[in-house]
């Protein structure tokens, strides 16, 4: 579970009846790009909770030019007054939660992301480390994937090196 606030504007987009989002900016949205991988369930799309002052509602992340964009549901829209134009600061928490198993496959196809060094950016490398990080219990989890051969071993895999930090019992 991650939780991730950010401030945007209230957009339209007209389709068969208009529809009202707030794109999630570039940073906010790499965060979500690393945590893609365990939590999408199809065509990039991203269940979360969001929350707008008080007006709180689930719904999905649609990707959208490399970023995602938060459909805001008319009674959520309502609740906060929100009308075209305006600036909203949304407290995003995606699906899952502490009792939520650890998906192994997503944690392993993660770290073989950083790995590969398939991060387009320093900064999107960062956000997955951390998001390893916070899916694990091992305290170094960071340094495991950076220098396995220290506590993992020489040539450690991504799988190797998620089973190890999953293990770990303080």
């Amino acid at each position: 579970m991650a939780e991730i606030e950010f401030t945007a504007e209230v957009i339209e987009w007209r389709g068969p009846a208009p529809f009202y989002f707030l794109t999630v900016p570039a940073r906010e949205a790499e965060r979500l790009h690393a945590l893609a991988p365990t939590l999408t369930y199809g065509w990039g799309m991203l269940p979360v909770t969001a929350r707008i002052g008080e007006a709180e509602w689930t719904t999905s992340l649609w990707p959208k030019d490399g970023s995602y964009v938060l459909p805001l549901k008319l009674k959520a829209r309502t609740a906060a007054r929100l009308t075209l134009g305006d600036l909203a600061t949304v407290t995003l928490v995606t699906a899952g939660g502490p009792d939520t198993p650890v998906d192994r496959d997503a944690l392993i196809a993660l770290v073989a992301r950083v790995l590969g060094e398939e991060a387009e950016t320093e900064a999107q490398e960062e956000s997955w480390l951390a998001e390893f990080a916070r899916a694990v219990p091992h305290p170094r989890a960071i340094d495991l994937v950076l220098y396995p051969e220290v506590e993992v071993g020489e040539g450690a895999t991504a799988e190797r090196i998620v089973d190890v930090a999953l293990s770990y019992r303080g």
